[in-house]
């Protein structure tokens, strides 16, 4: 399997990866002049593109981005989905998903330790949802977004790009717009436009 970025992200794919038994045959692909060409004890980082390339299509087809900017991480979805490989997807051991749920696109996500996934939920793909986070049924949450430990959503709309920071409650019925930012800790009780970013509480 191939893990592109070998930063946070990747190290926590990598636990959950042995926490699966999965570990056998992993390669990373990172172009951050730290990490390129280097070992991370006993997988080998690389920064070649054709390497990459050769992995996926010799070895084995499974990747996943282990990168936090959604924009760049839809880049590289892109990118090597064009190559052939297929998107993986993990759910942590300890994650509750409701066997009722709508539609769980999953391609490329990360559904982290403990979080819960009520009935009639519908996500996109490559999104990362994070340890303790809470989605209450009816929300629909769109592609390549983020959602923050801890934070509840409850029967709401998240559009595409967007990030909900950690700890953020969001209110029955409301909407997110595209590429909107929700700090931290607060609670939305109104509709937010597209790429506006919301602090505090309204």
């Amino acid at each position: 399997m191939l893990l592109v970025g070998a930063g946070n992200i990747g190290l926590q794919i990598l636990e959950i990866i042995h926490t699966k038994g999965l570990q056998d045959e992993i390669v990373f692909f990172d172009n951050n002049s730290e990490r390129r060409n280097h070992f991370l004890n006993p997988y080998f980082i690389t920064n070649d593109i054709d390497i990459a390339k050769k992995s996926i299509l010799e070895k084995d087809k499974r990747f996943f981005v282990c990168i936090g900017n959604s924009r760049i991480r839809s880049k590289y979805m892109q990118l090597f989905e064009s190559f052939g490989a297929e998107a993986s997807s993990f759910v942590c051991n300890s994650a509750k998903i409701s066997p009722f749920v709508t539609n769980l696109e999953l391609s490329g996500s990360l559904i982290h330790f403990n979080v819960l996934i009520s009935h009639s939920v519908k996500i996109g793909k490559s999104c990362l949802i994070y340890a303790n986070a809470l989605v209450s049924h009816q929300t629909e949450i769109g592609d390549y977004v983020n959602i923050g430990p801890g934070a509840s959503l409850h029967s709401c709309k998240i559009g595409d790009f967007s990030f909900i920071g950690a700890g953020a409650i969001i209110l029955p019925g409301i909407t997110i717009g595209k590429n909107v930012r929700i700090g931290a800790g607060a609670i939305v009780k109104k509709d937010i436009k597209d790429y506006e970013t919301f602090n505090g509480e309204n």
